[in-house]
Order: C-alpha cells, then structure tokens, then sequence
C-alpha cells in the first residue's frame, strides 16, 4: 500500500515538474520571440524612400477609412507620391484623458511602439464615446474614431501645417498664417473673407473649412497652398509611382536611437537626453513649429483638438503639456534644440548607453 501511495506520488511530482517546465519554456518563448512577431509593422501604401511616413496604430481597416479621405482632400490628393503609410494593428496602446474632455495619446507607450516602424507623424485611432474630442501634440495624432473621419484632416493641418483654429475664442501660434488680421492679406486665393479666426479680430479664408468644422475635409484654397509650399520642403528626392499596395515592407534598419526628453517651463523649455540607447525608426521629416531638434520641427506649447461640440467649452487649444519625449538618432552626433531660434541645449546624441567609468 505504501509503495503504491509513494508510486503515485512520484508520478505526480513528475507531472507538476513537467507543466512548470513546459509553462516556463514557453513563456521564455514568448519574452524571446523576434519583435517582428509582435507588434509587426505592416506597410499599407509605399511610395518609396524618402517620403512622409505615416504611421496608423490601429486596424487596417480604419487606417484605410482615413487614407481614403485624405488622398481624396486637396492638396494631398496630387501629392500621393509624397508618402509612404503604415500600421500596426496588434497593439492597444493607453492613452490618457487630457483634461476630461480630450483623448490624447503621446505617451511613452506609443513612441516605444512607433519605434518599430518608420513614422514622421503617428496616428491613434481609439474607441471613445462621441462627445471625447481627438488632439494633436507633436507629431501624435489623437483620433476619436466615433467622430467623422474628417477629424484626421483637421488634426494634421494642427500637426504638419501648423494651422490654427478656425473658430473662436483659442489661441494663435506664433507661425500659424492662415488667420490674417485683413482680407487683404489672402490675395486672390481666398474662397470667401469672414471675421472669426482663433481670434474675434483676425480674418479666415473660407467661411466653414475643415479647420472650423468637420463636416467638410476642404481647407479652403489659401489654406491648400500653405500647405502645398510644405510639401515641397518635403519633395522626395526620387519620385515613384504611387498608390502599390504591397506585400513586403521596404523598412528602416535598425537605427541606434535614443530619447531626448523636452520639458516646458512657462515661456522657455528644458531638453536632456536619457542617455536611454535603444533600438528602431525615428522620424527624419516634420512641419514648421517654434521647437526644433535639429532640423526637425513641432509645435509643442499647447495641445490642440478637433471642433469642439459643447458651446460651453473654450477653444481647440488647451494647455501646454509639462514634457514630451522625442526619439532621435545617435549618428546625430550634436545636434541643437531650439526654441524660436534660440539655443536652448546642445545634445551629443553619440554618447547614448555610455556608462559611467570610476577613476582611480
């Protein structure tokens, strides 16, 4: 009876020791597994090298919903050749509720994920209730995909253009130019000259463009040639034929990459590296913006939104957020940080992982 009871017992340990084994195995397999099989970056339309990298982190389906719109809007339409798209579509990424009324999503999470693909400007789509407006900071686009898809034109007018809010009461950047303080100032390409721009007192081109209101993607034809003069700092160097849907994706090498971290401080800013070295694709394109690393351009002091559709509420502009981290490529080497052309930092990008060593 013994022997049987020790028999048993013997078998059993053997199986507990087996599952273990067997579990752990295959969770080292899971730490282990070539990041490609995670949070894969999938090409949706390539163009070509150099080009404006667009990087959805969402479905296909609803990354395809947008790129629709937008190559049927003006002036991107005539200017498919210009950009490249992705999308990641196996991550659900966090984003944090600015303010109550805004979803906004640069995040760490999401720059870490954008590091696996090439990306001059990063889209979030998220399921939110209606009333939640999408935002743009930065190069991160915030989107809402319960509101109109126009929402998507809007955000990058914010984002790549700089364009300031189209209605009242928010608050001009200091390089937006679609809002004019005459009618005059529009020349011959304005579609219509009405009162009401960010500002009670400034001028707006169109009566109700997308930067107004989302039930139009038209940014008005002054707005259209802002925007085409950006574009053109962008030209590809080789233009190719555009619009290929294609099976492999022509990726970036594995860059070495570290974070540079800018913080702001009422009317100046902080920047510091973290001396983080780490792995992927930066962004080696952008807009126009007070804020520079490098050649690279945002506009960071305030966080903008889509239409707002409470009358109650103020303007598309909110507050500046406190810090903003950005991915930066250590071949770099120095590379300055700016602020209304005015030096703030000089970085040395090259001595990203660099430990420590204790004289003696």
């Amino acid at each position: 009876m013994n022997s049987k009871v020790f028999l048993f017992g013997v078998v059993f340990l053997i199986l507990v020791i087996g599952v273990f084994m067997y579990l752990n195995k295959s969770n080292l397999e899971s730490q282990n597994a070539p990041p490609s099989e995670k949070n894969e970056c999938k090409s949706l339309i390539y163009s070509g090298e150099d080009r404006i990298d667009l990087l959805f982190i969402s479905s296909k389906e609803e990354a395809q919903r947008y790129i629709n719109l937008f190559f049927e809007t003006e002036p991107f339409k005539e200017h498919e050749s210009y950009f490249n798209v992705y999308f990641i579509d196996d991550a659900n990424p966090i984003c944090e509720s600015y303010k109550g009324i805004a979803i906004l999503c640069n995040t760490n999470e999401v720059q870490s994920l954008a590091k696996n693909c090439p990306h001059d400007y990063i889209v979030v789509v998220k399921d939110e209730p209606v009333e939640i407006r999408s935002s743009a900071y930065g190069n991160v686009m915030s989107l809402n995909k319960n509101v109109e898809a126009s929402v998507f034109i809007h955000e990058f007018g914010h984002a790549f253009a700089n364009l300031a809010e189209e209605y009242a009461p928010a608050k001009v950047p200091r390089s937006a130019k679609n809002c004019q303080s005459s009618c005059e100032k529009f020349g011959e390409l304005a579609d219509s000259c009405s009162k009401e721009c960010s500002e009670s007192g400034l001028y707006r081109s169109i009566q109700s463009g997308v930067m107004r209101t989302l039930i139009t993607a038209n940014f008005g034809r002054y707005n259209v040639e802002l925007i085409k003069k950006l574009l053109q700092k962008n030209k590809p160097s080789e233009l190719a034929i555009t619009g290929n849907q294609i099976q492999e994706n022509s990726l970036c090498d594995a860059q070495k990459l570290t974070k540079i971290k800018i913080t702001q401080k009422d009317n100046f800013i902080d920047a510091e590296s973290t001396n983080e070295l780490i792995f992927g694709c930066t962004p080696d394109k952008s807009g126009e913006g007070e804020t520079c690393i490098g050649e690279r351009c945002y506009h960071l002091e305030d966080v903008f939104t889509d239409f707002p559709k409470d009358e109650l509420l103020s303007g598309g502009e909110l507050p500046a957020l406190e810090t903003t981290t950005f991915l930066v490529s250590t071949s770099l080497g120095e590379i300055p940080i700016t602020q209304n052309n005015n030096l703030v930092a000089i970085i040395n990008t090259a001595q990203a992982g660099a430990i420590a060593c204790k004289i003696n």
